[in-house]
């Protein structure tokens, strides 16, 4: 089996026939584990603005969610905070979602690869569903207005470092291995990084300090939060689901 890691969605190359595991750690794909977790039915996840309000307005049942630079735009139902995707809020609902990177690295993926959502909130449950398809694995990571993001590339590194200690003969990719080697770095002598650990560093990238300057700090530490659920979204067709014994 073989893995490797791309930093940023424009720099993927073959991507086809592959298991492609998405992840925004700040915040889409925390946001979208959550949805699923508090009960969502799916989550359409679009390029724009417009195209999101369009759908709105043609599907006026389903939850226009979403931001742009941080905050949700204007007459949307929810932003992309993950603590706002309660069971109350959420349950039984179809979600419309487009931000800044997630939905866009989502929908970038190869429609003949299979295509998971992960982050810490479900890693073990990703590991478990990736390794099921057979498939050579791509860890996608979002990036942050088409440039490098630390809060991805790390957990982009922890998945490896997982995937690493559950297959044999593992091969891995130039980049999976460059993140895995500076990770390894920041603690070489430890197998896991704590919860707090992994707050210290969403805290410390760029993009973690402008959330908190924008009043987002409570989404760093639930961002953090590691194996608190066991669902796993998945793209079928234009649209995110999970299997319903995930959600039981």
């Amino acid at each position: 089996m073989q893995l490797d890691i791309s930093l940023l969605p424009q720099e993927a190359v073959n991507r086809e026939n592959k298991c492609i595991i998405v992840l925004d750690i700040l915040r889409a794909s925390s946001t979208i584990v959550t949805a699923f977790d508090a009960g969502c039915k799916s989550v359409l996840p679009v390029a724009t603005v417009e195209e999101a309000r369009q759908l709105k307005d043609e599907n006026p049942a389903m939850l226009l969610c979403g931001e742009r630079n941080g905050l949700p735009p204007q007459g949307f139902d929810l932003g992309n905070s993950p603590v706002e995707y309660t069971a109350q809020t959420v349950s039984g609902k179809d979600l419309i979602l487009t931000t800044s990177n997630g939905t866009r690295a989502i929908l970038g993926a190869e429609r003949n690869s299979t295509v998971l959502i992960g982050s810490f909130l479900n890693l073990d449950a990703v590991l478990e569903k990736a390794l099921s398809t057979g498939r050579d694995i791509l860890i996608q990571c979002a990036g942050t207005d088409g440039a490098f993001s630390l809060e991805d590339t790390f957990a982009a590194a922890l998945f490896t470092d997982a995937f690493n200690r559950r297959v044999c003969n593992l091969d891995i990719g130039d980049g999976a291995r460059w993140a895995l080697y500076s990770v390894k770095g920041m603690a070489p002598v430890k197998d896991d990084f704590s919860t707090f650990e992994i707050q210290t560093v969403l805290r410390n990238s760029a993009h973690g300090k402008r959330l908190a300057a924008a009043g987002f700090d409570d989404d760093l530490t639930f961002c953090a939060r590691q194996d608190t659920t066991d669902v796993v979204p998945y793209l079928n067709a234009d649209k995110l689901i999970v299997n319903k014994s995930e959600k039981e």
